[in-house]
């Protein structure tokens, strides 16, 4: 048995198992017979119909990383348990006291950003949070 299809630019488009009945006998000549194994996207080389070449799955870009947040969020990266030791030691610490109203006058928080490298280096090298800590409340 023998299918029909309408080619285009050398590529199969439509494939019928009849055109009776199914396409307007004026536009059967668009039509040529083609094996039953056709079907559409084949490409037309020559005689013979051959499947399209298999597209290679592309992963898509790995999204960029978020390198600014609010201060809300920012300070949600600590334990409950972190933030009360820091605002415990504002009173004492005169660098965490700094640490803390920079958060404050933020609108948001770049974690690239000197004051938050250099105040995050100081909680880990102070007991507050530890390297691990660290690293995780600036990649979120």
């Amino acid at each position: 048995m023998s299918k029909f299809a309408k080619v285009v630019n050398d590529t199969v488009i439509e494939v019928l198992d009849t055109l009776e009945g199914r396409i307007h006998p004026a536009l059967h000549g668009e039509y040529i017979q083609v094996p039953d194994a056709v079907e559409p996207g084949f490409v037309k080389t020559g005689r013979k119909f051959e499947a399209p070449a298999p597209v290679a799955a592309v992963a898509p870009p790995p999204p960029e990383p978020i390198t600014v947040v609010s201060r809300l969020d920012f300070l949600r990266r600590f334990t409950r348990t972190e933030r009360i030791a820091l605002r415990a030691a504002e009173t004492t610490d005169p660098v965490v006291a700094d640490f803390l109203l920079m958060l404050t006058l933020a609108e948001d928080v770049d974690l690239t950003s000197a004051d938050v490298t250099e105040g995050l280096a100081y909680l880990e090298a102070n007991g507050f949070v530890t390297a691990e800590r660290g690293a995780a409340i600036r990649s979120g």
